[in-house]
């Protein structure tokens, strides 16, 4: 009889604790899609390979002023131009390209995805939308001033060409609901993530009706340019 109450006890116990989560998961989520507001702030970035470097700083702390230019250093000489405020720049092994992205959605005459030579002369540019074909796999989400299109902290970019064509494979994010899976969080006294907690209790099929599976690969492409000559391949490193 005591052996009964205290399982029906600590089964109680368990499944409060579980709803709790849930109702914190869900008013995580529900801030999140009130709280967010149009992007604002300073930011720069500067990667460098064996003779290049890229340094580029944008401005947007000020409301309806976007200040926005890129560096290129290369050979002791300096070229400084204006370009759309970018979040991550990438320089590709051979150094002839330089592939700037944003989930930054500032306005019409600021693309999430820019290339230029190494010249400085932009080769091409796109304004994202998750609508577009090849998110339509992903888990690509916009909400208020922001397009989640790749996954921010690693967006493992893959480079190459053939005669024609640039391949640009990219990670997509995961869904927003499992930002906050990685929280850690101490049930029983014992430390794990909400995402464990879940797989434990859920199964993994839970987190997949979630929508939360892992980062998917997913390719935009663009005409090579003519005085581009022979394929390429590289990988982020």
């Amino acid at each position: 009889m005591v052996v009964n109450m205290k399982k029906d006890y600590l089964a109680a116990v368990s499944n409060i604790v579980y709803l709790s989560l849930l109702l914190v998961m869900i008013q995580s989520i529900f801030n999140d899609s009130i709280a967010i507001t149009t992007y604002h702030e300073m930011h720069s970035i500067s990667v460098k390979r064996s003779t290049l470097e890229v340094i580029h700083k944008h401005d947007l702390s000020g409301f309806g002023c976007i200040h926005s230019t890129t560096m290129i250093l290369r050979n002791g000489d300096a070229n400084m131009f204006s370009t759309p405020p970018m979040r991550y720049i990438w320089l590709p092994p051979d150094e002839q390209l330089i592939i700037g992205l944003s989930w930054a959605d500032t306005g019409a005459n600021n693309p999430q995805l820019v290339v230029w030579d190494i010249d400085g002369n932009e080769i091409h540019r796109r304004h994202i939308s998750c609508r577009d074909e090849e998110f339509a796999k992903t888990h690509c989400f916009e909400y208020d001033g922001r397009i989640e299109w790749y996954l921010v902290s690693r967006p493992d970019l893959k480079l190459h060409n053939d005669e024609y064509h640039y391949y640009l494979s990219i990670l997509s994010p995961e869904h927003y609901r499992c930002n906050m899976l990685d929280r850690v969080i101490a049930p029983d006294g014992k430390q794990t993530t909400l995402r464990n907690f879940l797989i434990e209790k859920k199964g993994q099929k839970y987190l997949d009706q979630l929508k939360c599976g892992l980062a998917q690969r997913f390719t935009i492409k663009w005409p090579v340019m003519q005085s581009v000559v022979g394929p390429r391949q590289h990988n982020e490193k």
